[in-house]
Order: C-alpha cells, then structure tokens, then sequence
C-alpha cells in the first residue's frame, strides 16, 4: 500500500554522477617548465624578464610587456615559447576572473599557435584546450569536430584514451546515443591503457541512463560490476546511477541496496546527500518506520549541510513536522522552505516545495488552506506544473474537505463545496469517492432521489472494478466505499421513499457484513426490521432487533437505537412493560454518562411518556413531559408538546399548572396553540364560576345531594 501510495508524492530527479572526463585542468596543473637559455644580447634578457614576470604570476605586467616586446622584435625567435607562456596566462586569468574577454584571448592565441606552428610540440597540447573548451560548456557540436579531428591526427598520443572519453560525452551532449555508445565499446576493446578499458565498460550504463532506458542502464551497471569488481570502489557512478534507475523502475528495495553501497564505499562523496535523502524516501515508500525515515534525512543535514540534496532531506522534515508546529513555528518554516525553492538549481523545486506545503497543511487537518495552496500555485504556473499530477492531489484535497464536513454532519457545505468545483476540479472526475460523498449529504438533506441516481452510478462502477489492481490502488488513494456500503445507502434511500421491497432486496445482497463497519451493521438490521414492520411482520421485526441486541451484548452505547426501536415495537404492541424496560436500557446508559446523541435521547423521553400515559401513569408521563421541555426547548420546537402538557395537566384538573404551562408558549410561533389553551382556560373558568354560583343555591345543595 506505501508503494502505491508513493505514486501520489512527487520526487526530484537527482543529477546523476558523470565520471571525470575533461583534462583542462590537468592540462593546467602540468603545463610545460618553459626555458629560455640565457644568452648575450637584450632580446634574450627582455625575453627572459618577461619569463621572470610569469613565473612570478605577475600576469598583467606581462602581458604589458609582451605588447612592448612583440612591437619591438617582430620577427623574435622567442614568439613561440611566449605565445605560449601568454596562452597560460590568459588561462589562469580566465580561470580566476570567469570573463568571457579573458577566455577570448586565450581561445585567439591558441589558434594563432596551431596555424602558425602545426609541427611544434605543444600543439597538440594547445589543440586539447581548446577541445576541452567547448566541451566544459557543453559544446557537443565544437566538442565532437575537435576531437575527431585529435584522434585522427595524433595516432600516437597518450591523450587518446581521454579523448575517446570526450568524444563519447560530445555526442551525448548532442544525444546521439548509438554514436557514443559506438566509441565506448571501440574504447572498451582497443585502449591503450587497461584502466581506460574498464572505465569505458563502467559508463557504458551512463548512456542508457540518460536516454531514460533505465533497464539497459541496470543491465550495464551491474555487468560492469561482476565484469570487474575490483573497481566498483574507484568509479561511483555505477552504484549511484544504478540506485537511481532502480528507484525510477520502482524497483525500490534494489534501489536502497545500492544507495547503502554507494554511501559505504565512496561516504564523503558530493552526491552523498542525494543518497542519503533517497534512501529516507525509498524507507518511506517500503512503509519502514518513521523514525528511520527522519533518521535518514537528519543524517543527510548533519553530514551534507547546505547541498542540494540535503535541502530537499529539509524540506520533507519540515513538511512532516507541520503537523505539531504551532503558528510562529509554522511562519517560520514556511520563509525557510519558500527561500530553499527560490535558491535551489535542482529541477521542479518550486513545485516539489509548494506540494509539500501543501502536505503539511493537509497533516495538519487544514484541508482548506492546502487546497487554496495548490490552486493558488497552479493559477500562477499553469504551464510549468504537471497538470495530471496537480488535479490528483487538489482533487485529495477536496475528497478530504468534503469527507471532514461529511463526519461533522456539515451536509450543505459538502454541497457548497460540489457546486463551486463542479465546473473546474470537479469536472470529467474519475475519482469514485466524491460522488459518493456528495450523494451521502444529498441523502442527509432528504433529497433522495438524486442521492439514490449517484449511489447507483457508484455501485455500477465499483461492481466493474471488483477484485481488480485498480480497485487495490483506488483503496490506498482514495476513500473508496465497499459495495456493501454502497447497497446499504441504496437501502436506506429506497426505504425513505417507501420502496420497501426494493430496500429488502438491497440489505439481502450484503453477504460481507465485515466490511460495514459497528454502526452499519446495526444501521442494517435497523432497516431490516423497518421493512418488516412496513409488511406487518412485526414478530420478524422484533426478532431481527432482539438479535442484534444479542450479538452486539456488552456494548450497549451502540445499541441505543436499536432499544428505542424495541421499545416502539413493544409500545405498539400493548407490552408497556416490555418497552419501559428498553427505554429503561437508554437512561442507565445516560446515568452511566455515556454520550448520547440529542435527538436518540428525546426519542427516549418521549416514548417513556407515551408509555407512562397508555398505563395511566399520567402524573409520570406530565414529569417526563416537564423534563423534555426543561432540556430541549432551547435547542428546537417543542411547542405542540408545551400545549399536549399544558392539556394532560388540564385533563386531571391542574387547571393552573396548565394556565402556566400555556403562558409560556411564544403566540408568534404558535398562535394556534395559544388560541386553543385560551379557549380551554376561558372554558374552565366558565365552568368553575357556574358551579359556584349553582352551589349557593339551596334547592340546587338539595337536588345535588338528593341525586347523590
């Protein structure tokens, strides 16, 4: 599940290691000792002076004397060996400076050595410069010409090896393949000197693994390595770079094998830091334990700080981090993770950064703001990001939004939410889980029909991908809902539009009852008895409840509705004893401080008075009346029980305990109820004032007790 997992997360795409090929520096380090023999006349002084000025790096009062001197003796039997001191000095020159008019010079007066003197010694040194030149800067045109041109002119040089080293990057720079590869096999075979050979063999895979043909990389790595183990540890991009294509294959514990290699034999290695943080996500992506994932990327920023690789180690501490982070922590990760996405070289890092924000949000359970993050960012960018990458994880964001204000029964939000992605995010959707969602509120705002047309839809497409890999991967990225589930919404929504016989046939084809979970199962039988009770099958009903109550024995706090079910059953049934004692189950649970939802608990107090009243218990069932009212009349409308127990105490002749019962109803919200109350009470008054007046009349004492 990681693995499939790992496909939603974006990874960087390291640099690989490119074995040392240019030999300018080399050619610097070893320039030639130049000697002027000392002779008699001033040339030979002037001539040795400015030999003195270079010796002493006193570069530019040699080039002012050089101008002076090249003036002076045009002809000199010096220009030669000055020339070529004065290509070494724009050399250094435009090594310390990096300008464009030093390497100018330098690239000029090379030139001028190789026309003017093609037999000299040194021109063959010169020519490996300017090669050199043009392939330090990626000059794959300038690079293949020269040293073509090299190798076909100095058979006998030492430099070949190294040269069919350059030619082969040139047509890589070019990406001409099956030339390079041509070179390095004829280089692999013919070298002059074994080493040369074996290294040919080692980066043979590098051709491949930049074409992206990461499995012909793999195949030439490790036939390098069982061809000549001996120097696995001299050249490091075969562990390296066969670690990466591993990694892009997917084949991701071969990848890790060769990553723990590649930092045990070469452990102060620049691309040391890339390693280490890919051997954090490769952790990661196997499921190890986070622990050893942050051990990794701590690693990487103790042993790498400030390198490319370690910055992204950072970032993904960071991000995981985000969740604990209080607001000033949080601002201030933020700056620091925004400043490494501006400064990084590495590729897609302001969209790796932005994602990664985007996760910490989304641990953070601001689902909101992560979404806001990633369409903000996408607006900005919307031809540089991975458009199908973006969609997938802004589409997480709103499945989780909604699934959040789903759990906290928010169902008009859920669909506030459909309507404003409808026509943008939302459109063309693959996913199977926001529609079914969306249908869930529409089945809790009571529109059920439209919830009904998306559960089939949803039942529809889940039958197509049952057992299938798709269906294993659409379970790890989305919330995706069993058929079981799914049916038994069809149930629930068939049942309230009174299509009892379709509601049964969906609960009898859930055969996985494991895969509902607690309050569906109880939800299922609930609904099974509700049928049956709409066939008349009261026993059936009440067998189906008494059962659950059975199965389900020691957690009672889940069976509150399945009580008051029992307790309506009984209540219909005559058996008031039998309901008081369900109803009597609910309120230990109450005493016993177990949460109950508001409305269970009223359904509970109500029914209990109903009882207490079909008993005659009607002194009872005015205190259960009186306790509904004292608990819930702030928290919905109550006022046609306010006038039922206004009119019970009315009935038994508490006439005043019902006037102020009465009084209390608001006449604006219910000007029915008062209307009838005044009438009751004029009516009563009526009553007792007549009667009083009949009791002081003296015939009418004698016929009342004369009928008495």
């Amino acid at each position: 599940e990681s693995i499939i997992a790992s496909r939603q997360n974006i990874y960087i795409r390291f640099p690989r290691i490119h074995l040392k090929t240019s030999q300018l520096n080399d050619l610097r380090k070893n320039a030639p000792e130049y000697i002027i023999h000392p002779k008699d006349n001033k040339e030979n002084k002037e001539a040795r002076f400015l030999q003195t000025l270079y010796n002493n790096k006193r570069y530019a009062a040699f080039i002012k004397t050089f101008e002076y001197f090249q003036k002076k003796y045009a002809h000199s039997g010096y220009d030669e060996i000055l020339r070529n001191i004065l290509a070494d000095v724009y050399y250094n020159r435009w090594k310390e400076s990096k300008s464009a008019v030093e390497k100018e010079k330098l690239v000029s007066t090379l030139k001028y050595l190789i026309e003017k003197y093609p037999n000299s010694v040194m021109t063959e040194r010169s020519e490996l410069i300017l090669a050199y030149l043009d392939f330090e800067i990626k000059n794959g045109l300038g690079t293949v010409q020269k040293f073509l041109a090299f190798l076909d002119k100095y058979k006998e040089s030492t430099s070949r090896d190294q040269a069919y080293k350059a030619l082969a990057d040139g047509y890589l720079f070019l990406n001409k393949y099956p030339a390079a590869l041509e070179v390095l096999q004829k280089l692999e075979k013919e070298a002059d000197e074994k080493d040369s050979g074996v290294e040919a063999t080692y980066r043979i895979g590098d051709i491949y693994f930049q074409k992206g043909d990461y499995k012909e990389a793999i195949k030439n790595y490790l036939r390098a390595i069982e061809k000549y183990p001996l120097y696995e540890k001299k050249f490091a991009n075969a562990n390296y770079n066969l670690a990466e294509a591993y990694f892009w294959e997917g084949e991701f514990k071969k990848s890790l094998e060769h990553y723990v290699r590649f930092v045990e034999l070469f452990p102060s290695h620049e691309h040391g830091s890339y390693a280490l943080t890919r051997i954090g996500e490769v952790l990661d992506i196997l499921g190890a334990d986070k622990s050893k994932v942050m051990g990794a990327f701590l690693e990487c920023n103790y042993r790498f700080k400030k390198s490319e690789g370690s910055e992204v180690a950072r970032i993904r501490m960071l991000s995981q981090k985000m969740k604990n982070m209080r607001d000033k922590e949080l601002s201030k990760a933020l700056s620091e993770m925004n400043e490494i996405a501006a400064n990084s070289k590495l590729p897609r890092m302001e969209e790796f950064v932005t994602l990664l924000v985007a996760d910490g949000l989304h641990r953070r359970g601001e689902y909101e703001k992560g979404l806001d993050y990633l369409i903000s960012y996408y607006q900005r960018n919307p031809t540089s990001t991975d458009v199908s990458f973006f969609k997938k994880r802004i589409l997480r964001n709103i499945s989780d939004l909604i699934k959040m204000n789903l759990d906290k029964k928010n169902f008009m939000e859920v669909l506030n939410l459909n309507s404003r992605y409808a026509t943008t995010w939302l459109n063309n959707l693959e996913r199977l889980d926001i529609p079914y969602f969306v249908g869930k509120a529409y089945e809790m705002a009571g529109v059920f029909d439209e919830a009904q047309k998306i559960y089939k839809k949803t039942l529809n497409s889940l039958e197509k991908i049952e057992g299938t890999r798709e269906e294993k991967e659409r379970r790890v990225t989305e919330h995706l809902p069993y058929l079981e589930e799914v049916q038994l919404r069809l149930a629930q929504t068939a049942y309230q539009k009174r299509q009892y016989l379709t509601a049964g046939e969906y609960l009898n084809k859930i055969s996985k009852k494991n895969k509902l979970n607690d309050h569906e199962q109880i939800e299922k039988v609930e609904l099974l008895a509700l049928v049956s009770e709409q066939k008349g099958q009261i026993n059936e009903a009440r067998n189906y409840l008494k059962k659950l109550t059975e199965a389900w024995e020691g957690q009672s706090e889940l069976l509150v509705p399945t009580f008051i079910h029992l307790a309506s059953i009984e209540f219909l049934s005559k058996n008031y004893k039998q309901a008081e004692e369900y109803l009597a189950e609910v309120e230990r649970l109450k005493l016993a401080e177990v949460p109950l939802k508001d409305d269970l608990w009223f359904k509970t107090l109500e029914l209990k008075a109903k009882v207490l009243e079909a008993q005659n218990q009607k002194i009872a069932a005015i205190e259960t009346y009186s306790k509904i009212l004292d608990e819930f009349e702030a928290k919905r409308s109550v006022g046609s029980m306010r006038f039922y127990l206004g009119k019970l105490m009315f009935d038994v002749g508490n006439i005043r305990g019902a006037e102020k019962v009465w009084n209390a109803l608001d006449p604006t919200k219910y000007p029915m109820f008062v209307k009838l109350a005044k009438e009751k009470l004029s009516n009563a008054k009526w009553e007792d004032e007549y009667k009083k007046y009949i009791n002081r009349i003296p015939a009418a004492n004698k016929l009342s007790r004369s009928s008495e």
